[in-house]
């Protein structure tokens, strides 16, 4: 059945627990978290509706994980309200795969998957829905060697300047620390702000087959105080980058490219030799 607190709801303090709520509800407030695991391993959670039901405190994830190893969130919805409340937040954790979950957070300066000092996540079919002042979709922090794949992200936060590296909101991607190796695929982006934020000492990622929209600002937004970085882009479709002084890295942007060889009457011609090269304008 639904289960009900006036702080959190389930703290996990074992290894090897699987929660499926088989599509009960967690309805829990602003003084604790849906479900907390920290320094556990082995930790499933999966069919559930995880609801914050008041706006009144801080830091209240609908899911935390804090040093936790080859863990999972599965097939679940999750909402939070309260200010910095993100539904899925990872600190610390390794190994962890979420899969086919749709979050949606409107508490101000919240996210809807936020890890920390983490390595190899897997995210894999979500839909992301952030409304909150300095809101983003997946916000990493030194989060590195991870996969996001089939991600929809829509963040209304309130449009800000661009330029204000913590207060704007609206942003879909935002990275920050030393993010490195990460690959993002087959991502759908429609932000207030911009649709991907790159602040910190080094990020390395690459986005493909992928769509950035971004309402008021540059879809791709790279921070002055960005020392280093490699960025590549293959078959993204986006508008403008704001990329501005005196910050330095490396953006790649590649395109597929179809070709067919036809005689004249429409014929294919078998065993033809093409040649392409690159064209810098």
């Amino acid at each position: 059945k639904n289960v009900i607190s006036t702080g959190s709801c389930f703290n996990i303090i074992a290894n090897n627990i699987t929660l499926d709520c088989s599509g009960f509800s967690i309805n829990y407030s602003s003084i604790g978290y849906g479900i907390n695991a920290t320094g556990v391993n082995e930790t499933t959670i999966k069919n559930c509706k995880i609801l914050q039901t008041d706006s009144l405190g801080n830091f209240n994830h609908g899911i935390l994980f804090s040093d936790v190893f080859n863990s999972s969130v599965s097939n679940s919805y999750i909402f939070t309200q309260s200010p910095s409340s993100h539904c899925i937040r990872l600190i610390s954790s390794f190994n962890i795969n979420i899969n086919d979950v749709n979050v949606t957070t409107v508490g101000q300066t919240s996210n809807g998957i936020l890890p920390s000092s983490s390595l190899n996540v897997s995210v894999n079919n979500a839909n992301i829905t952030v409304r909150g002042s300095g809101s983003k979709g997946i916000f990493l922090i030194s989060t590195s060697n991870s996969s996001f794949d089939r991600v929809l992200i829509y963040s209304s936060g309130p449009s800000i300047d661009e330029s204000i590296d913590s207060l704007s909101g609206g942003r879909g991607i935002y990275l920050s620390g030393s993010s490195e190796g990460n690959v993002f695929s087959k991502f759908n982006i429609t932000s207030v702000s911009n649709s991907i934020y790159i602040l910190g000492s080094e990020n390395t990622f690459s986005l493909q087959d992928s769509a950035l929209r971004s309402i008021s600002f540059d879809e791709v937004f790279i921070s002055s105080s960005v020392s280093s970085g490699e960025w590549n882009f293959t078959n993204v479709s986006f508008t403008d980058i704001l990329w501005p002084a005196p910050s330095t890295g490396i953006l790649n942007v590649h395109w597929y490219v179809h070709v067919y060889a036809n005689y004249s009457n429409g014929t294919n011609i078998s065993n033809a030799n093409i040649s392409a090269f690159n064209k810098s304008n």
